[in-house]
């Protein structure tokens, strides 16, 4: 690093920073000015020789020397280092300076944690060994990302808790198995986790949701209504997607057991209900659900339209579209070979 920070024309006053600069913001998956200033300025933990930051600065140096950074857009604010670059200066770093990497990372969580960037926080906050803080963020997070569909990255963050944490929260414990069920874990990982969910008599029935949603599949219909019906009779009124999970699949067990088959009134309901509450997931299964059925009467234009619909709420508003969106693509896409 020494060498080639002198190589690339940085002088005598820049060298110690722009080294110190490199090792300690090689932490970050991304960086910008902003974010960097906040991981190093001075705080009664760390020693800078920045004493005030000049990110922007610095950046814009290694960018117009081709300092193995890489922009990631088109504005040059946001930026990264080669792959191999950072686990040079992340390995110089652990063994220079092995301290201040909780510091460090702590800094980098708060920021993201302001920005409403939760992910990246709650990821920076394991790293620091700050686990109170990390299941507080993911307590208040699991919900609207399962809800998104994002059920990744709820099986990320379950795997990084310890498990007593995860115990004493049975709410963020279920959201936690059905993110297991629904990306394909071992059944016995998410049996497991209602179980656990089950041995706390207070909570036992709300597993109903999970389970009624497993014993429709399996085409137990009337099993299925009893579990989904015990779930919302005892699941707290915050636990949002739960109580529309146990919604959606009890509609669909009642109309097949009283009204003959034909669940459509009862699934445009729970859609209509998952889109009130911004529940994505269960809004797009449900439109889905009522595409397939207009498929197999042979309307497919009405099919078109309600996977259209849909893929438009998986979108949502210009944000990266939720992991939801494959559903009514694979939808359009049997309507496009038909």
């Amino acid at each position: 690093i020494r060498d080639l920070v002198r190589s690339r024309g940085l002088g005598d006053v820049y060298k110690r920073q722009v080294q110190h600069f490199l090792l300690q913001t090689s932490i970050l998956e991304r960086l910008t000015a902003p974010l960097c200033d906040h991981l190093l300025g001075s705080d009664e933990q760390s020693q800078s020789p920045i004493p005030n930051p000049q990110s922007q600065k610095i950046l814009d140096h290694l960018d117009t020397h081709n300092l193995f950074l890489v922009s990631l857009d088109e504005q040059r604010c946001w930026y990264r280092y080669h792959r191999l670059f950072a686990d040079l200066l992340q390995l110089r770093l652990e063994q220079t300076m092995p301290a201040q990497l909780p510091r460090l990372h702590r800094r980098a969580a708060i920021w993201y944690e302001v920005q409403g960037e939760t992910a990246a926080a709650i990821a920076h906050f394991l790293a620091a060994g700050d686990t109170e803080r990390a299941v507080a963020l993911v307590a208040d997070s699991a919900e609207t990302a399962v809800m998104r569909g994002e059920v990744m990255t709820v099986v990320t963050w379950g795997d990084a808790l310890p498990e007593h944490a995860l115990v004493a929260r049975p709410k963020l414990a279920l959201l936690y198995a059905w993110a297991l069920l629904v990306s394909g874990k071992p059944a016995s990982l998410v049996e497991r986790w209602l179980q656990i969910v089950e041995a706390n008599e207070a909570t036992a029935a709300w597993t109903g949701a999970i389970r009624g949603y497993i014993r429709l599949f399996e085409g137990e219909m009337a099993a299925s209504r009893r579990l989904t019906e015990r779930a919302l009779a005892t699941l707290p009124a915050q636990a949002v997607f739960l109580r529309q999970l146990a919604t959606l699949v009890r509609s669909i067990t009642v109309r097949y057991q009283d009204d003959a088959g034909d669940p459509e009134p009862a699934l445009a309901e729970a859609s209509r209900a998952g889109i009130a509450a911004d529940n994505i997931l269960v809004a797009a299964f449900g439109l889905c659900l009522r595409a397939d059925l207009a498929e197999r009467r042979g309307d497919l234009r009405a099919a078109q339209a309600l996977y259209e619909q849909a893929l438009q709420m998986a979108r949502g508003n210009g944000d990266r579209p939720s992991p939801v969106a494959s559903e009514p693509l694979l939808g359009l896409a049997g309507m496009a070979l038909e």
